[in-house]
């Protein structure tokens, strides 16, 4: 089981949830569903997946999920999972997108397999979008201009690298790996 617990500040509109699942195999496994029992149970709602594409080699997929509105206080999570992975990481973020905005500028999947991996998404100037990628622990990943990194966590053999932006600077979203 892949879960966490911790403490929702009061005032945070959204949880959002970062997975990367890896199999060494090619043949990775998804996330199907996120519990919380975050003032009751309630579910997470996908968001996007994107998933590395390598011939012969180890396959992650970048899963981004969110919670709205969440109650202050104690939150255990669960992430069910369907398929194999040989190792996981998760983040929780909490986030204020302001009310009746998605964290996600576009549901569905997604993935771009470069060095310089960039996406452009229509924005809105009143929101923040998220982009997340994942790699191989040990490289070095810088974000474009115009972004926030949030979160970078190296569990070998991989890598979440989390960045954030305004919805005024463009909606283009970038990573430089080393």
């Amino acid at each position: 089981m892949i879960g966490t617990s911790f403490t929702v500040p009061s005032g945070t509109d959204r949880l959002l949830a970062f997975i990367v699942l890896r199999d060494a195999a090619s043949n990775v496994g998804m996330v199907t569903d996120i519990t919380s029992s975050c003032g009751g149970v309630q579910h997470f709602i996908f968001g996007a997946r994107g998933r590395s594409h390598s011939t012969g080699s180890a396959l992650h997929n970048v899963e981004g999920w969110e919670l709205v509105n969440p109650a202050a206080g104690t939150c255990n999570i669960e992430v069910v999972t369907a398929g194999t992975f040989t190792s996981w990481i998760l983040d929780i973020a909490e986030a204020n997108v302001g009310s009746g905005t998605s964290a996600w500028s576009s549901n569905g999947s997604g993935g771009v397999t470069s060095s310089v991996p960039t996406v452009t998404v229509p924005t809105n100037t009143s929101e923040t979008i998220f982009a997340a990628t994942s790699g191989s622990s040990g490289v070095t990943v810088s974000v474009g201009s115009n972004q926030t990194p949030l979160v970078d966590i190296q569990l070998s053999p991989m890598r979440l690298f989390v960045s954030s932006q305004n919805g005024t600077a463009g909606g283009v979203m970038d990573y430089i790996f080393g």
